[in-house]
């Protein structure tokens, strides 16, 4: 485990890998004594996407965590991510929720949403509060995304289809921001389509760690040529 004081001193970070699942914890000096914040990422993430969130809640008092999904940011990868179920992404999101003395505020993103809703199906009804950002819809991805990703990315969407895998969908920089970044984002980047996934040749298919979008990969995408709204 790895601790910091940040310097403002208002609130303190942690770091920690507990059975393999990366965790990143933020604690206020003075706490608001409300439920705790949980936050899970989506697809081609991992806990370092919610550091901006994270910083803002410590400095309104709220304790927040945020966990990598086995294979992403620095969890283990514990098998092959082409071969992951939603069930085993569960178990691990369950087990985390166990973790908490008091039932956390769930925030889930893309993916993330979508366990966010498995969990309250399929585990338990029993916390204090959900948020979905950007969730997956409820009944099926498959159906209801078909038209958008076609329409967006037809390629990619034949090299999924091939190879079983989504990687395809961010298989270089213009696919990952067309896959993540908005148009009305609050960070408007004009070099990430060239910059964000560079490692990843164009109309290749891997489902090597290069291929996910990392930490550095985003902070380097918004050092170059971007402008905050």
């Amino acid at each position: 485990m790895t601790s910091e004081k940040t310097a403002n001193q208002n609130f303190r970070i942690e770091t920690s890998i507990h059975n393999g699942i990366e965790r990143i914890s933020y604690y206020p000096e003075i706490p608001n004594q409300k439920p705790a914040l949980l936050f899970q990422h989506g697809m081609w993430h991992g806990a370092w996407c919610w550091s901006q969130w994270q910083t803002i809640f410590a400095e309104l008092g709220w304790e927040s965590h945020a966990i990598s999904l086995p294979g992403h940011g620095a969890s283990e990868q514990q098998g092959s991510n082409q071969f992951k179920t939603m069930g085993q992404y569960l178990s691990v999101l369950s087990n985390e929720i166990d973790r908490f003395p008091q039932k956390p505020i769930l925030i889930g993103h893309s993916m993330g949403g979508a366990l966010t809703q498995w969990y309250l199906k399929k585990i338990a009804d029993d916390l204090p509060a959900v948020i979905f950002l950007a969730a997956w819809t409820s009944h099926s991805t498959f159906a209801d995304g078909t038209t958008l990703h076609l329409k967006r990315d037809p390629f990619a969407f034949f090299l999924s289809g091939i190879s079983m895998s989504s990687t395809p969908f961010i298989r270089n920089a213009e696919s990952v921001a067309s896959m993540l970044i908005s148009n009305d984002a609050l960070y408007v980047c004009r070099r990430v389509k060239t910059e964000i996934g560079k490692r990843v040749r164009p109309g290749t298919v891997t489902t090597q760690p290069a291929s996910l979008v990392t930490k550095e990969k985003y902070q380097y995408a918004l050092s170059l040529g971007c402008r905050r709204k």
